[in-house]
């Protein structure tokens, strides 16, 4: 006896259906593996239009039906390359993206314990397109792009006051379709025109049945008049800042001892407004200047108007007190000075009378010397010396230091 069960599957048009036979009995032989019915397909219309879903149904009996539908990727010619479309229900939608006229293969497989039977059938389909009207339509060279604004068979754009309409390079989506402006194709993002007037396209749909015209009409944000300083600062320098808006002054009070004949300003003025010194745009925190010179700060906003800015700029009180040098001339000895600990000490030979000396002095700029009261004077000024002498070093803002002076006879 022969017991073995053998199954059978078949694919049927419109649904699968299994037949299921169960053969048990001795000496039994196999089925011999038929080749599919030539595959019939269902066809939509002749004609589609491109990127709108087609419905391919089979109408015939196969285990497997592959399609080619004859695009890209999926030509039967290049098989063993390009791979079909399986699918072993009814029917299958598919899509195609590009116009133009497709050869379709339909492959009915039938398969049993890995042998394959074959049969093809080819159908010819043409994916047309009629639109002739834009998608999309954008000015891109900006940050946000400007979406052109759809009004009938007008598009309404407005785009910065910066821009120059002389020669704007537009983005566009038509399909398809081919775009002019006069007899010149355009390509979008590509062909530049002159928007100084309001220009025509004409878009002529692939298939060349319709044609459609709009008219883009491109206008400027109108320019800003905003010509505001908010903020004004030397960079580097601790300076004291005040921007007197009213008189159009800049008063600036800088440490003592900073050099003004490279300096550079941060600053920060209305959107869309620009800063020039003599004509020159200043670029803040970046851009120096000779401050030793009259500086004048333009603002100037985006409809032309500015504003001038004088800059005031004096140095704050001196807070130096030190002594720089102490001597005498007669006799000629020189002070070692130590400003940290504010202690003068000078030398001299042991005969020279202490208590009529006049010392050659100097102090940080813009200091005052004086003992009890009475102010110094380098080199004309007579002091006692037997015994220390206290001098008081008085800086430009006040500040005062105490040195201790001693003149030692040498032994």
């Amino acid at each position: 006896m022969c017991n073995q069960i053998a199954f059978s599957y078949k694919n049927i048009v419109k649904g699968v259906t299994i037949a299921l036979v169960i053969l048990s009995f001795m000496g039994c032989e196999e089925d011999e593996l038929q080749v599919p019915a030539e595959p019939c397909m269902i066809m939509p219309e002749q004609t589609v239009e491109v990127n709108a879903p087609v419905i391919f149904k089979t109408c015939s009996s196969a285990d497997i039906f592959t399609l080619w539908p004859g695009d890209e990727g999926h030509r039967y010619r290049n098989y063993g390359i390009d791979e079909g479309i399986q699918f072993t229900s009814d029917s299958l939608v598919y899509t195609y993206s590009t116009p133009g006229e497709y050869e379709i293969t339909l492959v009915g497989v039938n398969r049993v314990s890995g042998e394959n039977k074959f049969a093809t059938r080819t159908y010819t389909i043409s994916v047309s397109e009629s639109n002739a009207s834009f998608y999309s339509f954008s000015y891109d060279k900006v940050f946000p792009p400007v979406n052109g604004i759809f009004d009938g068979d007008t598009i309404r754009l407005t785009v910065p006051f910066e821009i120059d309409l002389s020669s704007l390079v537009m983005n566009f989506d038509a399909g398809f379709a081919t775009v002019y402006v006069n007899d010149s194709v355009q390509v979008s993002g590509v062909t530049a025109n002159d928007f100084t007037t309001p220009v025509t396209y004409r878009i002529k749909s692939w298939d060349n049945q319709l044609t459609n015209e709009y008219v883009v009409d491109v206008n400027k944000i109108p320019p800003k008049s905003e010509k505001e300083l908010f903020s004004f600062s030397l960079v580097d320098v601790n300076d004291s800042t005040i921007i007197l808006k009213d008189s159009l002054l800049i008063r600036i009070i800088i440490p003592f001892g900073i050099r003004i004949n490279n300096l550079v300003a941060e600053f920060s003025v209305s959107e869309s407004a620009q800063v020039k010194v003599d004509g020159v745009v200043q670029k803040s925190g970046v851009t120096p200047n000779n401050f030793l010179r009259d500086i004048n700060y333009t603002i100037e906003a985006e409809d032309g108007t500015t504003k001038t800015f004088d800059v005031e700029i004096k140095e704050a009180p001196s807070d130096r007190n030190n002594f720089l040098y102490f001597a005498f001339s007669d006799p000629n000895a020189v002070g070692v000075i130590d400003n940290e600990n504010r202690t003068i000490t000078v030398e001299v030979p042991a005969d020279t009378d202490l208590s009529s000396m006049t010392p050659v002095i100097s102090t940080s700029k813009k200091s005052t010397v004086y003992i009890g009261g009475q102010e110094q004077i380098s080199g004309e000024s007579v002091v006692d010396f037997t015994s220390t002498v206290y001098y008081v070093v008085k800086a430009e803002n006040g500040d005062v230091a105490l040195y201790a002076v001693s003149v030692i006879p040498k032994l």
